[in-house]
């Protein structure tokens, strides 16, 4: 919290005190395998089903904390063949068949519709992945920024119930 920016875009939740938090978008993340993948037969998948496969895990965040959960039960039994900090990675590891992963619905639409990825609801629940915009609540915002957050927030807050925030405007 250095105040070098005006607002951002980031996985939620958001400890941070300081900052206000609008949810903007939902999505769920899905186990990704190569269309003729043997999994890919599935509705479903849970963490014994996923096992005894390659994994390909994001390094650190969110969704690999709640991974880290999913996988609880199954104690050593999983095979983390890389770890990586890129969901785009990920997903042309996946493609070239080095492993499966696990991604946002949303970040491998086309590559699912085009026949080449097939994605897969964890069970026993779906674990879903919120996004938000945060800004500062006591840094007042250029017309700029405020412009910008007041799109986002038209396009995508009101979707997710959020209300609109009160926004300082600087002059100029």
């Amino acid at each position: 919290m250095e105040n070098v920016a005006d607002f951002g875009l980031t996985q939620l939740p958001v400890q941070e005190k300081r900052v206000q938090v609008v949810e903007i978008h939902r999505d769920e993340v899905r186990l990704v395998v190569p269309a003729g993948h043997p999994l890919a037969a599935k509705d479903i998948v849970t963490c014994e089903d996923v096992c005894p496969y390659p994994l390909l895990l994001p390094q650190t965040g969110i969704t690999r904390s709640r991974l880290n959960t999913w996988f609880e039960s199954m104690g050593e039994e999983i095979q983390v063949s890389m770890e990586l900090d890129s969901t785009e990675t990920m997903k042309h590891f996946v493609l070239a068949g080095l492993g499966i992963s696990f991604i946002a619905a949303s970040t491998c639409r086309a590559e699912e519709n085009n026949g080449l990825l097939k994605s897969l609801p964890l069970a026993p629940e779906p674990m879903t992945r919120k996004l938000g915009l945060i800004y500062r609540k006591d840094k007042a915002l250029s017309k700029a920024s405020l412009g910008f957050i007041q799109v986002v927030m038209s396009q995508f807050g009101s979707q997710n119930g959020a209300r609109e925030p009160r926004l300082a405007v600087v002059n100029g």
